[in-house]
């Protein structure tokens, strides 16, 4: 090739290579991480979801068949680990069962988190095993929807009932602390690392869908491009229970689960949180291959994110 042609091609890489600078950059600047989203279609969701949680509590609080049937559609799934009750005779059925073991089981709702299409909320159990009413046992239902009833109801647990369940050790501390930190460290690289290659990270209330450990990089880096400083605390943890996890062709790894504060601080170093469960799934080496996160939604709006 002539001298002046490489040289042609050199500027124009030269060129392109700034363009996509300039490109990044602005795209940093124009899409954060987290957009501002509506407010008032935020707290629509979430008294939603509130509403939703309550009413699932509630027809089991009955002890009522129909009051179930209000609350569930025909085909109904509840997945234990594994879809453990299918359709809503068998999910019925299940909890008639549940009633008669446990007549004097107490319960009621606790706090909701939403994504885009689900909500997740906490369910507060006393008066069943040995539990008692100072010092409950909790469940956290991930609840999808159909219109107003649930089709699908996956359940995860606390320490509490995992130690009932002879299975206390399903809960992974140590990945769940690692995941805390390794996005409290400003270091895309650092939080890479903790994903498979071919990681799959949603957050649909923020309508963010990424694939891949290069991508989950990218979006880290704007992530602390928006938040300097941001701190992540694993406030309580827990998991899904099965003991025949290895037999579970269509989910054979053991999802985790956390409620997390994540502390971020503004340039007058003023200081909001925001609360949130995030479900992780790790494969069989500790990597990442599947992440979800739900949101308190007043904390959202205290923190500026909602307007």
């Amino acid at each position: 090739m002539p001298q002046n042609n490489w040289h042609q091609l050199f500027v124009v890489t030269i060129i392109l290579s700034l363009s996509t600078i300039i490109v990044s950059s602005c795209q940093n600047e124009n899409f954060p991480a987290l957009p501002i989203i509506s407010k008032d279609e935020l707290l629509r969701k979430a008294q939603f979801c509130s509403e939703l949680y309550q009413n699932h509590i509630d027809a089991w609080n009955s002890r009522s068949v129909e009051n179930l049937r209000k609350i569930y559609t025909e085909d109904i799934v509840h997945f234990d680990g594994m879809p453990l009750f299918v359709g809503i005779d068998e999910v019925t059925g299940m909890a008639e069962d549940m009633w008669q073991i446990f007549p004097d089981w107490e319960m009621k709702a606790g706090s909701s988190y939403i994504s885009d299409e689900a909500c997740l909320g906490m369910w507060i159990n006393w008066n069943v095993f040995s539990f008692h009413e100072e010092d409950p046992a909790y469940e956290f239902d991930l609840l999808n929807f159909r219109d107003d009833r649930i089709y699908y109801w996956r359940a995860f647990y606390d320490v509490k009932f995992l130690d009932v369940f002879d299975h206390g050790d399903y809960i992974d501390l140590n990945l769940l602390n690692t995941f805390a930190a390794a996005w409290s460290s400003e270091d895309p690289t650092r939080i890479a690392e903790i994903y498979s290659d071919e990681a799959v990270l949603t957050d649909s209330l923020f309508s963010v869908s990424l694939e891949g450990s290069k991508a989950i990089a990218d979006y880290a880096a704007a992530y602390i491009a928006q938040f300097p400083g941001v701190t992540w605390d694993l406030v309580f943890p827990f998991a899904e229970d099965y003991s025949e996890y290895d037999l579970n062709e269509e989910n054979p790894f053991h999802p985790q689960g956390g409620v997390f504060r994540i502390t971020l601080q503004d340039p007058e170093a003023e200081f909001c949180e925001i609360q949130a469960v995030v479900l992780i799934t790790p494969n069989d080496v500790g990597k990442i291959i599947e992440q979800s996160i739900y949101y308190d939604a007043e904390s959202l709006v205290s923190c500026g994110l909602a307007k």
